[in-house]
């Protein structure tokens, strides 16, 4: 298990690095794009950069997770369809090669001829980087729990959970976070998200989530990554959090919980919510909005809409069930009154269409906590039942 755990962590930092030299290099910046129509469309490129740079994160999971475990291969599943068709008419499969030059070959063909944009995501694709060591205590752990029977484990990818923020760049200001230091937008809520989990219960066993821009080096003022992982298996559990959560505040009333919520979030749960004491707070990226709850500082995550999926919680809910929290069935927990094992969300690798996301859907939307009590706060409120 600490195989594995070491690995998703190692591969998670080259994402990160890949993700910052998107937006560093000119080159790779100025193609930075969301995708457009008609006039403001990009003309040089079938698909925009911004779906390359996702696809290819993706494809760099599957090339060394499937390298080091070889029986993950067909089971290491993310967001991104694979194949682009360039301005030629070409249809490429983008896939990370055995050399960076097979890479950046394959990757010119993809950008139209761009060879130094392909040749600096290749370079960042296949260069080494550098993993945090676990301590002993925690080696020691997955050494005890190291029955994991890789025949049975799949994995969800979301390559860059927050694609609007990344791709809009803005960097948080003060005035874009809540005093708990919940940032409203911007690139600190852009997280790279994978989990593990066992194919025949569906159950979360494992997640990372790696903040690619977490803050500026106060020396150099280039961009931080921060990892937080988190492990639930046989019973056992182990995880890390860096920095520590924050301690309750001088002044703030102990009673008073705080909800993370997206800016869509139905008005009528907001104001339930509010009700029922606690302070809503709004947080773009459903993997920022998760941390959140990770990093104590909000209690609670709610969306009442299905509009999350597979790969956007599954990480989250491994390291969540790890701190004895859990992500439920928002419509299933609200109905029955109870939080329970019985809503907790599940995870599969079943086939269906590129194009349909629909099985892959957490289409009763999610309520992610640490503390049980807090969230069954929420379970109890008989008049969100319907939401």
């Amino acid at each position: 298990m600490e195989g594995l755990l070491t690995e998703l962590l190692r591969v998670s930092e080259r994402a990160s690095s890949i993700a910052r030299l998107c937006r560093a290099e000119k080159a790779l910046f100025e193609l930075l794009v969301e995708e457009k129509v008609g006039s403001d469309k990009n003309t040089r490129f079938a698909q925009d950069f911004k779906t390359l740079a996702d696809v290819l994160i993706q494809e760099t999971f599957k090339y060394y997770l499937g390298g080091k475990f070889p029986l993950l291969r067909g089971y290491i599943c993310g967001e991104e369809v694979n194949t682009f068709t360039n301005p030629l008419g070409e249809s490429i499969t983008v896939e990370v090669c055995a050399t960076q030059d097979d890479t950046s070959t394959l990757l010119t063909k993809v950008l139209d001829g761009n060879a130094a944009a392909a040749r600096m995501l290749a370079k960042a694709v296949h260069t080494e980087v550098a993993t945090p060591e676990l301590t002993e205590d925690v080696k020691r752990f997955l050494s005890e729990t190291d029955y994991l029977d890789l025949e049975n484990v799949g994995v969800w990818i979301d390559p860059l959970d927050g694609t609007n923020e990344y791709v809009h760049g803005k960097e948080t200001t003060e005035g874009d976070q809540h005093e708990e230091k919940i940032h409203a937008q911007g690139l600190p809520c852009v997280v790279v998200l994978v989990g593990a989990f066992d194919r025949r219960t569906g159950d979360p066993l494992m997640g990372v989530m790696t903040q690619p821009f977490w803050k500026r080096c106060p020396t150099t003022g280039s961009w931080q990554s921060r990892q937080v992982w988190g492990v639930c298996a046989a019973g056992k559990h182990a995880f890390s959090i860096t920095p520590p959560p924050l301690k309750l505040k001088a002044g703030t009333t102990a009673g008073r919980k705080l909800v993370v919520v997206s800016r869509s979030e139905d008005e009528a749960i907001k104001e339930l919510l509010s009700q029922l004491g606690f302070e809503v707070v709004h947080a773009a990226g459903a993997g920022y909005k998760a941390l959140c709850v990770v990093d104590s500082l909000a209690d609670v995550y709610v969306l009442s809409k299905g509009s999350t999926y597979q790969w956007d919680t599954c990480g989250p809910q491994a390291i969540l069930r790890a701190m004895g929290g859990d992500i439920v069935d928002w419509s299933k927990a609200i109905e029955s009154g109870r939080v329970s094992e019985g809503e907790a969300l599940k995870y599969s690798v079943q086939a269906g269409p590129d194009e349909d996301h629909s099985h892959k859907c957490n289409s009763g939307g999610v309520l992610a906590f640490r503390c049980h009590a807090t969230a069954q706060r929420i379970c109890d409120r008989t008049a969100l039942k319907g939401y």
